[in-house]
């Protein structure tokens, strides 16, 4: 199976969804429950006691515009989150050997492999969360104004403000965006690297190359890598980005069932023995 085949290709994503719908029903089911969570966290007191300087002996918010404010913001943080957190997922599944062998024994290129991981974890996933949220809000709307209060929905607003982010990552130049694209590659490396806990891994990887890299420009000889001009920060993010997915691939293209550090420490111990 030298080429890429769409049909086995949508197959073989079929395959990943019906074969993991338990796991993806649970991830799902958290998406539900975090959105439902910080929307409820805003809008429960004032759906209860209601807006405004009248009210005094509950905490709540001045006005309406200041709580649709406060719900947008905690959306999207969690919304951010839980994104981050289904591209560190992406290769987990290769983490135990048995799972390595299902993995090799698919009827499918590496490349369609790869790619299905990478469109269930980064696309999808991020539809998921999207219906999610939809149906978190209109939980909201069905249930808290049997409290007292009602508000309309949530979504207008956070369409408004996601597509004012969009509009300012689309014209915010080749520098912002390129810094996104590779916070992403560095996720998907890491996922690749480490597979089990790879977000915390990757996290944890980047605060030592980062404070690495500070301790190496502080001395004299390498001050001006702290004062690089714009295009040859762009030039070392293409680079980066380039070696980070050409290391995600290698990795998992070339894939052991039994990892090599492991295989010779066996050997090592036979020869003792």
């Amino acid at each position: 199976m030298p080429s890429f085949d769409f049909r086995r290709f949508m197959m073989l994503l079929g395959h990943e969804l019906a074969g993991n719908w338990r796991r993806h029903l649970r991830e799902f089911l958290v998406f539900y429950v975090v959105f439902l969570a910080c929307i409820g966290s805003v809008f429960y007191v004032p759906s209860r006691y209601g807006i405004g300087p009248d009210v005094v002996d509950h905490w709540t918010y001045p006005d309406e515009a200041t709580m649709f404010e406060s719900a947008v913001w905690a959306v999207s943080i969690a919304f951010y989150v839980l994104l981050v957190y289904g591209v560190s997922l992406t290769f987990s599944h290769l983490y135990t050997r048995q799972q390595r062998i299902a993995w090799l024994m698919l009827p499918a290129t590496n490349l369609e492999k790869f790619l299905a991981r990478v469109l269930v974890y980064s696309v999808l996933w991020s539809v998921a969360l999207l219906v999610a949220l939809v149906l978190a809000d209109v939980t909201r709307m069905l249930v808290f104004p049997l409290f007292g209060h009602g508000y309309s929905s949530l979504l207008p607003e956070l369409e408004s403000r996601w597509r004012a982010y969009a509009e300012d990552f689309f014209y915010s130049g080749l520098g912002y965006q390129s810094q996104i694209v590779l916070s992403y590659v560095a996720l998907l490396t890491g996922s690749a690297l480490f597979r089990r806990y790879a977000l915390v891994k990757t996290a944890f990887g980047l605060f030592l190359a980062s404070l690495l890299i500070l301790l190496i420009a502080d001395m004299g000889r390498f001050r001006n890598l702290l004062f690089l001009d714009n295009v040859t920060v762009q030039v070392w993010n293409v680079v980066l980005i380039a070696g980070g997915l050409w290391l995600s691939w290698r990795q998992v293209s070339h894939m052991q069932v039994i990892p090599r550090h492991n295989s010779l420490l066996k050997l090592r111990k036979r020869k003792e023995a």
